[in-house]
């Protein structure tokens, strides 16, 4: 049995790969990315998580997918489906579900974690296990094998293959559950709009390395995706906005880098930060395919140009860590410098395409000199 999933757009964090390897199947996922992820923050304390990069939406919550429904199944409710974790999985995705479920990766063959000395979490009491979310979309029986999309041991995003004796082993319980995913039919539920004011606001907010609202209502806005999110998902990672917003983001995480340096540099700031140009690409390409926006060249040249760089600092921060080798980071942070000042003025340029074109959706129209940089 096999559910339709595609390879997703952002692949920093799981439960982002996740819900996006199911939209993106889906037409109203062209407008969902075009005006999400956008905006960048730090997570509020370094010293207890290390440091976190994450993505936020502009008013300061944490980014939910309008159209794909979460339900977590514990207890009974799980037990129900089957008498083995395998049954379980295999009930579900009979019936349509995405199966979210978090194993122990220890006893999972192709996982980063496999047979590590001293990290067997099932000898951990549950509340300290570290989550390690696997999406199944796809099982055989005839083979005893489910399919999923995470990490494998070379730090690649990519298909694996858990066997239903690991599956079984690995399971946390029915205490911890399962999470049951689908899309929404189309015509129910909050469809994703384009809204240029939304988009302009984001992207001045980049320039100005600022969130996009007062703490007040951040902390509202804050509050409610939490109280969404606890019924449906158990993201771990969503947390209060920490202090730092946009291209501030990229001195917080060279710092972190100066700290921990060699093999112990985390690697998942820059993840994300790339994941945050290949964004702007999106919208870039958004505005050009569905609402026929002529965009200057030389912008997204640039744009391309930071892509491609943020991409080549990231490989070579990971080639660092795995081969225990420290970073130049004054270096890192002149690259950085620079860098800045090319998104800086791309998106600068960028945000009057936007007003022309809210302009010309409204019947309004004024000139813009779009070759001036």
């Amino acid at each position: 049995m096999t559910l339709q999933i595609s390879k997703p757009s952002i692949v920093s964090y799981l439960h982002y790969a996740h819900d996006l390897s199911i939209i993106e199947n889906d037409r109203r996922a062209g407008a969902y990315l075009a005006t999400s992820f956008l905006q960048l923050h730090t997570k509020p304390d370094h010293r207890k998580i290390g440091l976190l990069v994450d993505f936020c939406t502009y008013d300061g919550g944490y980014l939910i997918c309008p159209f794909l429904t979460h339900e977590l199944l514990v207890g009974e409710a799980v037990a129900s489906l089957g008498a083995s974790p395998t049954e379980k999985v295999c009930s579900l995705i009979d019936n349509g579900y995405y199966v979210r479920i978090d194993l122990n990766e220890y006893h999972i063959k192709e996982s980063l974690t496999f047979g590590k000395a001293g990290q067997d979490l099932a000898q951990r009491h549950k509340k300290l296990r570290p989550l390690h979310f696997n999406l199944i979309y796809k099982y055989s029986r005839q083979e005893r094998k489910f399919y999923t999309h995470g990490f494998n041991r070379e730090f690649r995003y990519a298909e694996r293959e858990i066997s239903f004796e690991e599956l079984d082993y690995a399971y946390y319980g029915d205490d911890v559950g399962m999470h049951r995913l689908h899309l929404v039919p189309e015509g129910k539920g909050d469809e994703p709009i384009f809204d240029s004011s939304k988009i302009i606001r984001c992207l001045q907010n980049i320039i100005d390395s600022r969130g996009g609202q007062s703490k007040a209502n951040k902390d509202s806005a804050w509050k409610k995706t939490i109280d969404f999110i606890r019924p449906h998902v158990n993201f771990g990672a969503a947390q209060p906005l920490g202090p730092s917003f946009e291209m501030a983001v990229y001195d917080v995480a060279a710092r972190m880098v100066s700290k921990n340096n060699g093999r112990t540099i985390d690697i998942r700031p820059w993840c994300v930060i790339h994941d945050h140009k290949r964004s702007l690409l999106r919208l870039c390409d958004y505005l050009t395919c569905e609402r026929g926006v002529d965009i200057n060249h030389d912008v997204l040249k640039d744009l391309k140009l930071v892509e491609r760089e943020f991409l080549r600092i990231r490989n070579d921060l990971l080639a660092s860590r795995l081969e225990d080798r420290n970073v130049d980071v004054d270096s890192l942070r002149a690259n950085l410098k620079q860098l800045k000042y090319v998104e800086r003025t791309a998106i600068a340029a960028l945000i009057e395409v936007v007003r022309e074109d809210q302009l010309a959706a409204s019947g309004k129209s004024r000139t813009v000199c779009r070759n001036a940089r």
